[in-house]
């Protein structure tokens, strides 16, 4: 696995010139996600290190394949790693952006509080101050503004005020800061793989 295909897929996903949709209709870049498909391939070998080295390529490759709205190519990675934290925390995105939330909810909460979860309240704190959402939305703004308040990232909470905006049309400017945070939440996963596959490639050298 080379890191700079990685960097180089992560900066072609930086480009979108517009967050990733709540619940997108069709893949962004198809020909991308074949390229982040191609990560997912690394089959481990009989050493443990190998396996979890393998585990994290593929945790990136979901997380890329959700940046790129690649849903089903996302799903079937997360069902082959079910129990597993960080599949978990992506199988829970997946579904919250196919507007699945009951089902969100459960591999969200088999997650539980996962480490990529680290420094995005602060983000999320910084993007959502200086505004009473309910101003802009009567309904999702109550949850917004618990988000902005909040100390630490609540997922479930999130996961709400995503259920309330997409039960109704309207409530643009409530859409997009939705849209923002789930690409503070997205980065922050890839930044906690990134870290990840970092200490992978040290521990191989040193064996």
């Amino acid at each position: 696995m080379n890191p700079n295909s990685i960097e180089r897929l992560i900066s072609a996903l930086e480009s979108r010139p517009y967050p990733p949709p709540l619940a997108p209709r069709h893949v962004w870049q198809p020909g991308l996600d074949e390229e982040i498909a191609e990560l997912a391939a690394r089959v481990p070998g009989d050493d443990p290190r190998d396996k979890e080295a393998s585990q994290a390529v593929q945790a990136m490759a979901t997380a890329l394949h959700l940046w790129n709205d690649s849903l089903e190519s996302a799903h079937r990675i997360v069902q082959l790693f079910e129990y597993i934290p960080t599949f978990d925390l992506l199988h829970g995105i997946v579904h919250r952006r196919e507007g699945d939330y009951a089902n969100s909810r459960y591999w969200l909460r088999n997650a539980g509080h996962h480490p990529a979860y680290y420094g995005l309240q602060a983000r999320a704190s910084r993007l959502l101050e200086g505004k009473d959402w309910t101003e802009v939305d009567a309904e999702a703004g109550s949850a917004l503004n618990a988000m902005a308040e909040q100390g630490e990232w609540n997922p479930y909470l999130f996961l709400e005020a995503v259920a309330i905006r997409q039960s109704r049309v309207g409530g643009e400017e409530a859409k997009e800061v939705l849209e923002q945070l789930q690409l503070l939440e997205l980065r922050s996963i890839v930044r906690y793989l990134e870290g990840l596959l970092r200490q992978e490639g040290r521990e191989g050298d040193e064996a």
